[in-house]
């Protein structure tokens, strides 16, 4: 396909994705004059047949996938806030997105300093004090393969702070493959303390 034809066809697309989102709800609308928001879909074909881990059929990539991804997800979630800034690039990609309750941001090393030293932190911290190491219970692990070098993955979380409080939650991750291994782009999880 010439260069020429790739804008037309670029062009068609937008045109179309134009007419059709307002639709389906996506528009874009800056929250004030010096921020904007942008919401992205992306389509992506790519043969896939469902299938369970240990399914006869299931191939032997797609088996060590699953359990790189479940080995990631297990120490995104016991990630200490003491070794957040140290290790958090060999989890995630730079930078990488929560999600979270009205917002979306991306984070990298000068905004996970920023946290690590905000007040907002640091009063999460007098109400939940981590365990070194963290007492964080995954599971209900659930992954769902969009090609070769991307993942979905929910899973729930039940951690212990130092006092006895019990937090539980449910997230879900983005995680994709790069050269180094599996890796976290998008992350959200939502919960509450239960006792």
């Amino acid at each position: 396909m010439s260069a020429s034809d790739r804008r037309a066809s670029t062009q068609a697309l937008r045109d179309r994705m134009a007419e059709l989102a307002p639709d389906l709800g996506l528009t874009l609308e800056p929250q004030s004059p010096d921020t904007g928001r942008m919401i992205g879909v992306a389509f992506m074909a790519a043969a896939h047949s469902a299938s369970e881990p240990g399914d006869a059929g299931m191939p032997a990539t797609v088996a060590a996938d699953d359990a790189a991804i479940k080995a990631l997800i297990a120490a995104w979630s016991t990630l200490h806030p003491d070794d957040v800034l140290a290790k958090w690039k060999d989890l995630a990609v730079d930078p990488y997105v929560v999600v979270a309750s009205g917002e979306m941001r991306e984070v990298d090393h000068h905004y996970l300093t920023l946290w690590l030293q905000s007040d907002q932190y640091a009063d999460f911290i007098k109400d939940f004090t981590f365990h070194k190491p963290r007492r964080n219970e995954v599971s209900n692990v659930n992954i769902v393969h969009v090609g070769n070098m991307i993942a979905s993955v929910t899973y729930a979380e039940r951690e212990t702070a130092t006092d006895g409080k019990v937090y539980v939650g449910n997230a879900v991750a983005i995680v994709m493959k790069k050269p180094e291994g599996w890796r976290v782009a998008v992350v959200s999880k939502m919960g509450d303390f239960k006792n």
